[in-house]
């Protein structure tokens, strides 16, 4: 099977990452939205959301606006770097791998792990949740280290979209 082009890996992958992109967004607006017009229970400190058709798995939690508030933010940042995988991945579905959208794309993910992970982990864990960031200190250096490498492929991509150009200059 190949990877690049349509009906490829890339192609199904893409599908994959955008519809967990989506259910993600879909299930924060579903908790917000019950928080909103009250579809919860409270009892004993802790909230139950009753999940339409499946009563198994119902959403639960401490009934603290810092756990809404960091289940909020893990959600918003879950689905937009699921959906910005999904738009790299699209572009790999073109015919042309070297393009200016995969390039694009490639940097707005580098962006999302070097700069919005660390800000959303380091005020969720020291801020909102008033907890220490060494027990989870190997998250935020994987995060980095993604953000780099994926610079360096950006790199790559920016090299081989340079020479894709001369080419087709050339014939």
């Amino acid at each position: 099977m190949k990877m690049f082009g349509s009906k490829s890996v890339s192609s199904y992958l893409f599908y994959v990452f955008r519809f967990a992109s989506l259910c993600s967004f879909i299930l924060l607006l579903f908790i917000l939205l019950s928080f909103l017009f009250g579809n919860y229970e409270v009892q004993d400190g802790r909230f139950t959301i009753p999940f339409p058709l499946f009563s198994y798995f119902d959403i639960k939690g401490v009934y603290k606006t810092s756990i809404i508030t960091s289940i909020t933010l893990i959600l918003i940042y879950s689905g937009g770097f699921l959906y910005s995988l999904s738009m790299i991945l699209k572009s790999f579905k073109s015919a042309v791998l070297f393009n200016e959208s995969a390039l694009r794309h490639l940097n707005i993910l580098a962006i999302i792990n070097l700069l919005v992970f660390p800000i959303v982990y380091l005020s969720l864990r020291l801020v909102i949740l008033n907890i220490s960031i060494m027990n989870g200190i190997h998250n935020l250096i994987l995060s980095l280290i993604f953000g780099v490498f994926l610079l360096f492929v950006a790199a790559i991509f920016k090299r081989g979209l340079k020479v894709q150009n001369e080419n087709d200059l050339t014939i």
